[in-house]
């Protein structure tokens, strides 16, 4: 939300707490009343758009990062299966089980077998092997 917006929606919500005041003053005409009521809906209406220019451009910018964020999990997971793809060809593996993530009933996938070769671990040197070192470490 711009500055001018917040500033209207202030204006707003003091010209409304305004007229309610008014409204509770004894000896209030009818027609004055209803002047008054009209003028609290407009202003009340402008408020409502207000809210809804903030859900709607709030949700954009949620969807927007969500979808950046699916952007760069999609190819730092191509960037893994590259290098799992690469280091089955070299070692010769027959099948390569992925024990971090979950099934479709969102249980951890376990795989128990006597003397299975645990690739992590060059997965993530050769994944790390082009990060800067962190600048406490230079």
């Amino acid at each position: 939300m711009d500055d001018q917006s917040r500033v209207d929606m202030r204006k707003g919500s003091e010209q409304l707490r305004s007229i309610i005041g008014c409204m509770e003053e004894e000896g209030l005409g009818k027609e004055e009343r209803t002047k008054l009521l009209s003028q609290q809906e407009t202003i009340m209406g402008a408020l409502r758009r207000f809210d809804g220019e903030r859900q709607s451009r709030n949700q954009y910018a949620h969807n927007k990062l969500d979808n950046q964020m699916r952007v760069k999990m999609r190819g730092i997971l191509e960037e893994i299966r590259g290098l799992v793809t690469q280091l089955t060809k070299k070692e010769n593996f027959a099948i390569v089980f992925d024990r971090s993530g979950t099934n479709t009933n969102q249980v951890p996938s376990l795989i128990y077998g006597k003397n299975m070769t645990d690739i992590k671990a060059v997965v993530m040197q050769q994944l790390n092997k082009e990060e800067p070192l962190p600048e406490s470490s230079q």
